[in-house]
């Protein structure tokens, strides 16, 4: 029930966050092709960057995705006092509902901690993991966690590592291959790996930024193209 009431419910939600974001920001996608076409069950790992984070993996595939619903773990504490006070009044409570955010509670194990994401994982959901745990100031990838790793690794889903940066109003979204843990990997090593895959992709945001600088002509010689058409256009 749950699950139809999410991908409902999200798949309604993009019409409302795909303008919006659109019109706040701008945002880049590299390897979208990534995320899209793929089917549960799957686990998506992140970087955290903002709380609006889990709004923007809902425009990331587009309108229609297999993908659908995405699963999110959420806290009910957070750093930030402002979002304790939407937690206190019912705001977040009501989102989390709406979007199927699964809420689980710091400090009771990692066992415990991610149940209810393998029962998710066995029906063929999409679960969608922050592993630092909070919302950064995005300079840098920050230590992962190892609840996505116990994860996947009790479970052999397929991984699809993301990274996200923001700088003023452009918003950089990086997606990865798929990668799947062998029988070799440890606890301490998949953790280490996942952050190492994101890391990557977050740091190659940053030549991808360069790279678009590069080819994006600057504002004189843009105008001077659209002289020379009008000028061309006028002589025909």
């Amino acid at each position: 029930m749950i699950k139809l009431f999410s991908k409902i419910s999200q798949f309604l939600s993009w019409f409302f966050f795909e303008p919006l974001f659109t019109s706040l920001f701008k945002i880049h996608y590299t390897c979208r092709e990534n995320i899209i076409g793929h089917k549960g069950p799957l686990l998506v790992i992140s970087n955290h960057i903002a709380f609006y984070d889990s709004f923007l993996f809902r425009i990331m595939p587009g309108l229609f995705s297999h993908l659908l619903p995405f699963r999110f773990m959420g806290v009910m504490k957070f750093k930030n006092p402002i979002l304790n006070i939407l937690v206190y009044i019912g705001i977040v409570p009501i989102i989390y509902v709406v979007f199927g955010v699964f809420v689980v509670v710091k400090g009771r194990g990692i066992e415990e901690g991610i149940k209810e994401a393998k029962k998710i994982i066995s029906n063929n959901g999409v679960v969608v993991m922050f592993p630092e745990g909070f919302t950064t100031d995005g300079v840098r990838v920050e230590t992962f966690k190892k609840g996505a790793a116990a994860l996947a690794l009790s479970t052999s889903v397929s991984v699809l590592p993301v990274a996200l940066r923001k700088d003023k109003r452009d918003i950089y979204i990086n997606i990865g291959e798929i990668l799947t843990l062998d029988s070799s990997h440890t606890l301490e090593s998949a953790t280490d790996l996942f952050q190492k895959k994101v890391s990557k992709l977050f740091e190659e945001t940053f030549e991808n930024t360069r790279l678009e600088k590069l080819i994006v002509p600057p504002p004189e010689e843009k105008e001077l193209r659209e002289d020379l058409v009008t000028t061309e256009e006028k002589s025909l």
